[in-house]
């Protein structure tokens, strides 16, 4: 039995094999036409653009046309809708590896008159000859704009920016960078740290800052540092230690930053001019010699992830065609896999949802003249920084009628144990009345299903004692239904059965039938973990009465993200093991092999039936059959009004 601990971010990390990352997300090669729904709104998946290597950024021109660049060194175009067979000539000499590349792009908000484009790179040091000390030559990144003649070649370019030649170093990490324009038209663009983490505290130097220029580069005579002697006069906030997301909100006006953290501790943060973000000295996640989490007169992360999800790109979305999504900040993430929602209230993040996580890494994600939101994604690669093919989609949003009802399978069981304990025929009869009330079809019955049973079942809900006691032909059954992407629900003594093995792969953590690893009728006060997770939307700690297990076999690889946790009462039957904080609620996500991915959603109470109807619960239920389902969290939570009879 392998040991376990809780991390800070809900992870699951096996103790036996020493400290993980987060589980690599199972990706579909190729996403277009997939509906997604999210919590607020559904849409399709529409890609535009395919065979781009590393896209890392994207902007739009007015007349509509479509720059990206892509990290070995190309700008590319893509015009009606067709991305241009060549890149853009004449663009600057790249330095790509690991992070360094052709970076970012943005269009000047005068472009229409000007012409100006503006590019981020990493470079070699200019002259730099090699004494064969360093491994790789000192880099750093740099600051251009130019303009693209009729015949597709950059012309005209300035520099803006280069970095003294100290600043350069030979690590191949932490170029930064984002820009953005501010409505009376300065660039604000952001450095990281290049691995110098005290550089990022040393007003001396340009990295780990965000920095805002005039259009031309000049320094605005505003600038919170232009009178401070030692310090640059393009400085805006420092602290950071590798920023590459730069958002305004339209509704405050604030500059909203995304920036990567070391081990864990990614942040968000809103950027005042002259603050400090405290990278040197602070972090929120895990970095030898820096174990402060806050320091007077350093500014606190909005918020922070562990594990980390590696932020990229952000932009608030403040159209119409996306009714549900007005207003939210989107950031795209490299290591979640994901494009997250964000729900703000001046300088607070009140909700959060990842609106997908099956599409690769998310790069980029802008708004288009079409009102549309447009992302950039990569394919995963055998390491983190492998350079791997990716494709520009857009998000189409679908009519209600794309949306089909949630199809649900209830496997069920005859009733065992004493009165209101493991009434499972009565959740059969009560759970599908509940779901049907909320527009879902549901099927059911007391034995394992058939195949034809759950051909167009979206999420398997199993509720029933020793469930996992299954034949070869139900394993082979439930395998191909995994395969093809279908959600698992598991409650209570489901995961009771001889092989906890197995089943840990399945849904992340099994325990195995006959052995004593139960606290019966006991208090279980459950610590809410993860209260960002969609799942737990409104939850807080609380207590009920019912059976928490330890000696629970758990899966590998990959791990399992805890909702809540419980601590072992002191009954007989856990002797030896009161007091223990073990995992009671969690998800799981992963693709048997060949197949797509597929969720799992785990309750381990259920004995006490009455806990199925406790109001604190029943929405956290019917949130977690939803999200195995892939479908909005919220799409079980109401009862559609009646439809319209009609007359006599």
């Amino acid at each position: 039995m392998s040991a376990l601990r809780v991390a800070c971010g809900g992870m699951v990390m096996l103790a036996a094999l020493g400290a993980q990352v987060p589980p690599t997300p199972q990706s579909i090669p190729d996403p277009d036409g997939q509906i997604v729904r999210s919590e607020k709104q559904a849409f399709r998946i529409e890609v535009l653009a395919r065979d781009l290597e590393t896209p890392w950024a994207l902007a739009f021109l007015p007349d509509g046309r479509l720059l990206i660049t892509e990290r070995p060194g190309r700008l590319r175009l893509i015009e009606n809708g067709k991305l241009l067979p060549e890149p853009v000539k004449g663009t600057p000499a790249v330095w790509e590896k690991q992070d360094g590349g052709l970076l970012d792009v943005e269009v000047h908000p005068q472009y229409a008159r000007n012409g100006w484009i503006y590019l981020s790179y990493s470079e070699t040091l200019p002259g730099y000859v090699a004494t064969g000390a360093p491994p790789d030559p000192p880099s750093m990144t740099v600051i251009v704009r130019g303009r693209i003649n009729k015949a597709n070649e950059w012309i005209d370019q300035q520099v803006l920016f280069r970095a003294p030649a100290a600043i350069y170093n030979s690590s191949n990490a932490h170029y930064g960078s984002r820009f953005v324009f501010d409505k009376d038209n300065h660039l604000f663009f952001s450095i990281g740290d290049k691995q110098q983490a005290m550089d990022a505290q040393d007003r001396s130097k340009p990295t780990g800052k965000i920095h805002r220029v005039n259009d031309d580069g000049t320094v605005p005579k505003d600038n919170p540092f232009v009178k401070r002697p030692g310090a640059l006069p393009t400085i805006w906030s420092y602290g950071h230690r590798n920023p590459q997301g730069l958002a305004w909100d339209p509704a405050t006006g604030k500059l909203w930053e995304s920036e990567h953290g070391p081990n864990g501790g990614d942040e968000i943060n809103v950027i005042e001019p002259g603050r400090n973000y405290g990278w040197g000295v602070i972090t929120m996640g895990t970095e030898p010699g820096m174990t402060k989490r806050s320091e007077p007169g350093m500014e606190q992360p909005i918020v922070d992830y562990t594990p980390t999800i590696a932020p990229t790109g952000m932009t608030f979305y403040s159209g119409d065609k996306y009714p549900g999504w007005k207003n939210s900040l989107f950031v795209s993430a490299l290591a979640g896999q994901q494009l997250r929602r964000l729900e703000t209230s001046g300088a607070t993040v009140v909700h959060q949802e990842p609106v997908f996580t099956e599409f690769g890494r998310v790069r980029d994600v802008a708004v288009g003249p079409d009102g549309y939101l447009y992302v950039l994604l990569q394919r995963p690669g055998q390491v983190v920084s492998q350079s791997t093919s990716g494709m520009l989609a857009r998000l189409v949003p679908v009519q209600q009628a794309e949306a089909p009802p949630m199809r649900i399978y209830i496997r069920s069981g005859l009733k065992t144990h004493g009165a209101g304990q493991h009434d499972y025929p009565q959740y059969l009869a009560d759970w599908s009345k509940l779901l049907t009330e909320r527009g879902a079809i549901v099927d059911g019955s007391l034995h394992f299903p058939t195949a034809a049973e759950i051909a167009k079942t979206d999420v398997i809900v199993m509720y029933k004692g020793d469930a996992a006691a299954m034949t070869p032909e139900e394993k082979a059954t439930l395998e191909a239904y995994l395969k093809r992407g279908g959600g698992l629900v598991s409650f209570h003594d489901t995961l009771c059965g001889p092989d906890p093995d197995y089943f840990s792969t399945i849904v992340g953590g099994a325990k195995k039938h006959g052995q004593v690893n139960y606290t019966l009728e006991a208090d279980i006060p459950y610590t809410i973990v993860d209260t960002a997770h969609p799942i737990m939307a409104g939850m807080s700690n609380f207590t009920i009465k019912d059976e928490a297990f330890f000696l629970i076999t758990w899966a590998k690889s990959p791990a399992i993200k805890v909702l809540a946790t419980a601590t072992m009462a002191a009954t007989p039957s856990a002797k030896g093991h009161e007091g223990e904080l073990v995992p009671q609620i969690w998800t799981y996500e992963r693709s048997l092999d060949g197949g797509q991915p597929y969720r799992a959603f785990v309750w381990m109470q259920g004995h006490n039936y009455s806990n199925f109807a406790d109001p604190r619960i029943q929405p956290m239920l019917l949130r977690g059959i939803a999200w195995a389902a892939k479908r909005s969290v919220e799409s079980l939570m109401t009862v559609p009004p009646p439809r319209a009879r009609g007359g006599a």
